[in-house]
């Protein structure tokens, strides 16, 4: 009982909070309710998703880069690829645009097998789900319209495994074709690593634990990602906090107290972050959008 208790208390907080950073305009307000939605007509395939959707459809800055990435889509997205991003913008772009064909990689097979089997459900047939990561693109050069990849480079582990990443997308585009990226950025650049396996993915260190993720500041955004971008048209989009260390406290509220601080995002996200002009306007931790649209030969 106390558990149903709690979930409802949770959907309460989860409504007004969505309720609230709709009357402040909240950018990715949409995809939390096409979350929502979603819910409702899978609860009979999974309750435990639907419950959790239902009470944090999107997690933090993902308001922003769902909003990002949609807003750069073409009218006509074409063949897409999508490289292990959350499966709910691949979901909503395979659903709004049925003339499309979305590919869909990503090498947590459990990850990848709830996406099939949503997909399914949800009657979405313009969907292709295959476990791999991104070198499945690397026999496709020239191939996609479209290709996104929503806060994956950054957990790519090796030396130059993002760089390459990005290389590989890259190539897979057809002239005309957009890819788009968003990654953590912060002033100074840095890199987490966790004492466990956090996808299934990743060798353990010398320091005896995992790579986890970079948080790429100006030079290694140009150095990183930029420079394997040949000749692209290249396009940012900026989101962070309002003062610096809110995201860290953020992080450490979820874990500490998960559900109940979740169901609280979309008002955290009207009240603590806002979109920046450029880069230097940021006062600390953040997202970066990037579109890089291939020139025709």
């Amino acid at each position: 009982m106390k558990r149903i208790a709690r979930f409802f208390k949770d959907l309460i907080i989860a409504k007004h909070a969505l309720a609230y950073g709709k009357s402040r305009g909240l950018v990715g307000i949409d995809f939390a309710e096409y979350g929502r939605s979603l819910a409702f007509r899978l609860y009979r395939m999974n309750p435990q998703l639907s419950r959790t959707m239902l009470i944090t459809p999107l997690v933090g800055p993902r308001y922003f880069e769902f909003d990002f990435a949609w807003s750069s889509l073409k009218e006509n997205p074409g063949i897409c690829a999508d490289v292990s991003s959350p499966f709910l913008f691949s979901l909503r772009v395979a659903e709004t645009f049925r003339n499309s064909k979305v590919f869909i990689s990503n090498p947590d097979r459990s990850d990848i097998a709830t996406t099939e089997k949503l997909a399914k459900n949800l009657g979405i047939l313009n969907i292709q789900c295959e476990s791999h990561g991104v070198e499945a693109l690397a026999g496709f050069t020239e191939s996609f319209d479209t290709i996104w990849s929503l806060s994956v480079i950054e957990h790519i582990s090796g030396k130059d495994g993002d760089s390459d990443a990005v290389t590989t997308m890259y190539n897979s585009l057809r002239p005309g074709g957009r890819l788009v990226l968003t990654f953590p950025v912060t002033k100074f650049y840095r890199e987490d690593h966790v004492t466990q396996d956090p996808y299934g993915t990743q060798s353990k260190l010398e320091n005896g634990k995992f790579f986890y993720q970079r948080w790429y500041d100006a030079r290694r955004i140009q150095t990183r990602i930029i420079s394997r971008l040949k000749n692209a048209q290249i396009s940012f989009g900026y989101y962070g906090e309002r003062e610096s260390g809110t995201l860290v406290s953020h992080e450490r509220s979820r874990v500490a107290h998960g559900r109940n601080f979740t169901a609280r995002y979309p008002k955290l996200m009207a009240t603590d972050f806002q979109i920046y002009d450029s880069w230097d306007a940021m006062p600390g931790d953040g997202v970066c959008g990037l579109i890089a649209e291939k020139p025709y030969h």
